[in-house]
């Protein structure tokens, strides 16, 4: 009486083999056919790009914004960017802050971790305006300025690590004086 059941489970296995067997086979197949076009439809999109890249070329080369005209040069020079960016105030703003990082040492114990968190929290804020001025600077001045400003968050916090993050933002400034004195 078994022997009666076994023989639909097995015909059901045998239909259901060849079903995948013969849509794997034409999806193989339509995959070889459709190869070619998918290689043309690469080839087209790339033709399309460069054919935009020659369109806009001349009109970003040839193109007057402003008063300033093609053969006018422009020039930042530091003493520019120093008052544009106040990067003066930034760099003994940050200064502080690291000088309040490496005080909070004392704090960083488990006995003061109440009062460590209100003061972190206070200098959090000031830390943020920092990062937030250091973003909008040129490349040149974010590098040394706004990773000493990002390495903040950590020198004011109450971790056990934030004491190396001070170190490091002072590496920074260092990097930064030097910039500024070949400039």
């Amino acid at each position: 009486m078994d022997f009666l059941f076994a023989i639909p489970s097995f015909i059901l296995k045998l239909i259901s083999s060849l079903f995948y067997w013969v849509f794997s086979l034409i999806s193989g197949i339509l995959g070889v056919m459709l190869l070619p076009f998918k290689l043309l439809w690469g080839l087209f999109m790339g033709v399309g790009q460069t054919i935009i890249s020659i369109v806009l070329l001349p009109i970003l080369l040839f193109s007057n914004s402003g008063d300033i005209s093609a053969t006018q040069p422009v020039v930042i020079t530091s003493d520019t960017v120093s008052n544009n960016y106040h990067l003066e105030e930034i760099y003994n703003d940050i200064i502080q802050l690291e000088k309040a990082g490496r005080n909070m040492e004392f704090l960083r114990s488990y006995e003061n971790l109440e009062e460590c968190g209100s003061k972190m929290r206070g200098y959090q804020d000031k830390v943020k305006i920092l990062i937030d001025k250091t973003n909008a600077l040129p490349i040149k001045y974010k590098m040394t300025l706004g990773s000493a400003a990002i390495r903040l968050n950590s020198c004011v916090s109450c971790s056990t690590e934030a004491k190396k993050q001070c170190e490091m933002i002072r590496l920074d400034l260092s990097d930064y004086q030097s910039m500024m004195n070949e400039e």
